[in-house]
């Protein structure tokens, strides 16, 4: 699949605008830089600092596949700047706001 920085960003200023995210205080995307890469082993990740999402062109199946891995991104930012996990962390405050996410925009928890 084909992706762009700034389809990523894109995809971001979408989701910041929609619940949950909306209540959650994200930055504003251009406080983030957006990388797209061709990593096999992960879908995306991203990084405190400097503030970075990055998300395989590779590993994904199609637009929405794309939109749940940004999703999944952001849940960590989240945590992140809550103090309630880090950016590999999967901890119970992780999975309550994935599921929050997953039953707003009709993701898969199981493989969220």
């Amino acid at each position: 699949m084909r992706l762009t920085e700034r389809q990523l960003r894109s995809i971001y200023v979408m989701l910041i605008s929609s619940p949950p995210f909306n209540k959650w205080h994200l930055p504003d995307e251009y406080r983030i830089q957006f990388k797209v890469n061709k990593m096999t082993m992960s879908k995306g990740f991203f990084n405190v600092d400097p503030l970075i999402i990055v998300i395989s062109m590779v590993t994904h199946t199609g637009l929405m596949d794309v939109v749940e891995t940004m999703a999944h991104e952001m849940v960590h930012l989240y945590g992140e700047r809550t103090g309630n996990g880090g950016h590999e962390d999967h901890n119970e405050k992780f999975k309550d706001d994935a599921l929050e996410v997953c039953k707003v925009w009709g993701f898969d928890p199981s493989t969220f």
